[in-house]
């Protein structure tokens, strides 16, 4: 339903856009297409054979839809891939915490792999996802949940 477009724990503003409001504004544009198309009045749908206002034609609907199942199978495919690297950031943050020597950078490098470890393991339930990707992704958060756990985090 939500997509994050930058991670908080980077330091960066958080965003989050309603799945909803990216098919409204494509459906939109749609529309607009259609209008100077048909030269259709801007007020309402007029269905072409019956000339009813406030009906949408067969054509511009499946436009429409056409365009909302593209933009769905993107935006889950985007999802997929954000996941994906937020689990390769995790890594890297764990990998850094092991490596440092400073424990307070260490700890801060532990908190960023721990918050990104929640947010993949929540968010992946909610996007739907291939076999393979689950496979790729569920072996990284294993691999993740041990590196965290050798330093020290409890779940």
């Amino acid at each position: 339903m939500i997509v994050a477009v930058v991670r908080s724990y980077l330091g960066v503003e958080w965003h989050e856009v309603e799945l909803e409001e990216v098919v409204s504004i494509a459906l939109d544009e749609s529309e607009d297409e259609a209008d100077q198309e048909s030269e259709k009045d801007n007020d309402s749908f007029v269905d072409h054979e019956s000339n009813i206002p406030g009906t949408m034609a067969a054509e511009d609907y499946n436009r429409g839809m056409l365009r909302y199942l593209q933009l769905r199978k993107d935006f889950n495919r985007l999802s997929v891939d954000f996941l994906k690297v937020d689990a390769e950031l995790a890594l890297t943050f764990a990998s850094v915490a092991q490596n440092l020597r400073h424990k307070q950078a260490g700890a801060e490098s532990v908190r960023h792999a721990r918050t990104a470890f929640d947010y993949i393991s929540e968010r992946r339930s909610q996007i739907p996802i291939s076999r393979a990707d689950a496979i790729e992704l569920d072996r990284k958060l294993a691999f993740l949940r041990k590196r965290l756990e050798g330093l020290g985090e409890q779940f």
